[in-house]
């Protein structure tokens, strides 16, 4: 299925890929709320108010209903969501980067040299693929809540930089959000930022579990 054939209940119209692998589609869905899920309406207030932080880290063990919120947030939320869910495969910089510039992409086009940069086997992700993307993100005209469900997963400095200069260039309106089984861990400066800049929802998740097993987390 391309991308083009995304659910359109999950976000915007889905624009045609212009990666330069064949992406896995559904990495690029927000997961749907099911019928009786618990609202955490306090929570929700919090991630609701359009003053907020520009960074949201939910931090939490599996099962605590990370993914779940950020889900119910973008159900009543009126701007658009770019989510990434993301895995093991996504410690190659470039495939990580692929996915956050497909999702973004698909919410407002950006910039072409993004998408050439990624697929360019000699270009540097540090020097032409980051600094475009974190331009491309910075330059959006409307605010989008970017997504990035599973970031413990990332273990790859390459990749925790990259998200520390996602960080870095969030626009204003704009948010990204991070959800983690763990805190960021302090590997390097770039990306320590979305830990020292994040406003947390660690301690009040721990308080709150959601109910029954197979809860999304």
């Amino acid at each position: 299925m391309a991308v083009g054939d995304l659910d359109r209940r999950d976000g915007p119209p889905e624009r045609t890929s212009r990666a330069a692998f064949d992406l896995v589609v559904s990495k690029l869905r927000r997961p749907l709320v099911r019928p009786g899920t618990v609202r955490r309406s306090p929570l929700l207030e919090r991630l609701a108010h359009g003053d907020g932080p520009p960074i949201v880290s939910v931090v939490a063990p599996a099962g605590y209903g990370k993914t779940t919120l950020l889900s119910q947030w973008a159900e009543r939320n009126g701007q658009a969501f770019a989510w990434v869910s993301v895995d093991e495969a996504d410690n190659d910089p470039k495939v990580l980067l692929t996915y956050v510039a497909q999702a973004l992409d698909a919410v407002e086009p950006i910039d072409e040299r993004v998408f050439d940069a990624l697929a360019a086997p000699a270009s540097s992700v540090p020097g032409s693929v980051v600094p475009q993307l974190s331009s491309a993100f910075w330059s959006m005209a409307s605010p989008v809540a970017l997504v990035l469900d599973d970031v413990h997963l990332l273990h790859d400095q390459q990749c925790r930089a990259a998200v520390g200069a996602l960080a870095d260039h969030v626009p204003n309106g704009s948010r990204l959000a991070l959800t983690s089984r763990t805190r960021l861990h302090r590997s390097s400066q770039a990306a320590d930022k979305p830990a020292k800049r994040a406003s947390r929802a660690s301690e009040v998740l721990g308080q709150h579990k959601l109910p029954g097993p197979g809860q999304q987390h």
